[in-house]
């Protein structure tokens, strides 16, 4: 539901993530809500966790990962994609120094079919975290996703530690981000990741 402030729904008081309220119940149940204080509800809904419109994925192609670690991001990648609904947007890059685009706003079938130029990307490099990380966040600004996925380890190739700034970034624009890796996951990417 799109609300302007907190929802007291069920007794608990909700407060709107980017303007919306995500209501959960069982299937076909409705639920009603009212604006704290207020005698009058306006909220009537079917019981279901709505899916994410638009999703952007990274995936790491630093020299950190080997032909192993590739292959699993490969299969990681190809897993996510094969659980979202048909109509999730999809946008795929491929960052180690730089960044790339290997598809943007496309359905996840059309993704996966992105998927053999991103293994055709050989890992060299070391991964600009702060470039990576700013890029991402252009990206799902562009094509209207909350959150990004990245696959890879995260370790920063550069003596400066810009996991603080894209923290603070990310935070002011209400973005979430999802580590995904088949090896170790650096510190300051889990550390982001959390906050």
């Amino acid at each position: 539901i799109h609300a302007q402030g907190d929802v007291v729904v069920d007794g608990l008081v909700m407060e709107p993530h980017n303007g919306a309220i995500a209501l959960h119940a069982a299937s076909n149940s409705a639920i009603s809500g009212r604006q704290p204080g207020g005698a009058m509800g306006y909220v009537l809904a079917v019981g279901q966790r709505p899916s994410e419109s638009a999703v952007v994925l990274v995936a790491e192609t630093s020299a950190r990962m080997t032909l192993e670690r590739r292959a699993q991001q490969h299969e990681s990648i190809e897993a996510l994609l094969a659980t979202l609904p048909s109509d999730t947007r999809v946008s795929l890059l491929s960052a180690d120094w730089l960044t790339k685009p290997l598809g943007v706003d496309l359905s996840p079938a059309e993704a996966r079919a992105a998927l053999p130029r991103l293994d055709e990307i050989i890992s060299a490099g070391s991964l600009d975290v702060g470039h990576t990380f700013a890029e991402a966040s252009e990206l799902a600004k562009k094509v209207g996703a909350q959150s990004v996925v990245f696959f890879g380890e995260g370790q920063s190739g550069f003596r400066y530690d810009a996991f603080q700034t894209s923290t603070e970034a990310w935070q002011r624009d209400d973005l979430a981000l999802f580590a995904v890796s088949s090896g170790a996951i650096s510190p300051g990417l889990r550390r982001m990741a959390a906050e």
